[in-house]
């Protein structure tokens, strides 16, 4: 596939994820980021728009209080961003904060609740 196949592909799953996002349908955004993953993946090739709507749709279920999708993405976001931008990124520091912080949270809980 050309340069210019590759930014068609990326416009489309950006564009389905905008729209999946903005109707806060996050099932079908997830859906639209796995099959971007995998052409990232059979291609070589990770997009910017793709780490980007990766950190939405994260930050979207820590908002909601989905830890568990939170962290998974917050990991591959750390992942992709490392790659397109390096380890020395503002980013990808912000988003192992976020992290902690949400393993920390789920330790607190498990702990009261083997308390209680």
């Amino acid at each position: 596939m050309t340069n210019y196949g590759h930014e068609q592909l990326w416009d489309a799953y950006t564009k389905d994820f905008k729209t999946a996002f903005m109707k806060d349908d996050l099932e079908t955004a997830k859906t639209v980021l796995d099959a971007a993953f995998a052409d990232a993946e059979d291609y070589l090739e990770i997009d910017f728009r793709l780490v980007a709507s990766t950190h939405s749709l994260a930050s979207s279920y820590c908002v909601m209080n989905r830890e568990t999708e939170a962290r998974a993405l917050y990991e591959k976001f750390i992942e992709l961003r490392e790659k397109v931008m390096g380890p020395e990124d503002p980013d990808v520091a912000e988003s192992l904060e976020r992290v902690a912080v949400l393993q920390l949270d789920a330790f607190k809980r498990k702990k009261l609740s083997v308390a209680i």
